[in-house]
């Protein structure tokens, strides 16, 4: 439950429709924390757990000044199209870097062993 736990409750592209939102912060710029989400198939708006993991980011840019991006995925796309939005949104800095959804597990080990800076996680990787 750890990491999984930990990313749902932060949480809860080169490759797809990006956005950012800038939450209020307190902290200055250099400590703000950006936390990127990468949508599984559905995206935003599916009414399951890509919202739920809405949910949790807003809430993170509200009562913890986290700043947020996210990612929608691409009709059709392949493990290395994850791949590649993951490692977008870890050059820009992003940290944590949330997939959502069990499909973003084989990426994520991938990206983290280039990236070597936890957390990234996985909202439903299973056991």
């Amino acid at each position: 439950m750890g990491i999984a736990s930990a990313a749902l409750a932060l949480s809860a592209t080169a490759c797809g429709k990006s956005s950012t939102d800038s939450g209020s912060s307190s902290a200055s710029d250099s400590k703000t924390i950006t936390a990127a989400i990468a949508y599984d198939i559905g995206g935003r708006g599916d009414q399951s757990f890509n919202d739920a993991a809405y949910a949790g980011l807003q809430k993170a840019e509200k009562e913890l000044g986290v700043k947020g991006k996210e990612a929608e995925p691409s009709e059709g796309e392949g493990d290395a199209d994850k791949v590649q939005r993951l490692t977008a949104l870890a050059r820009s800095g992003s940290n944590p870097v949330i997939g959502v959804g069990f499909a973003y597990a084989p990426a994520i080990a991938k990206v983290a062993k280039a990236y070597r800076r936890p957390p990234s996680a996985s909202s439903t990787t299973p056991r």
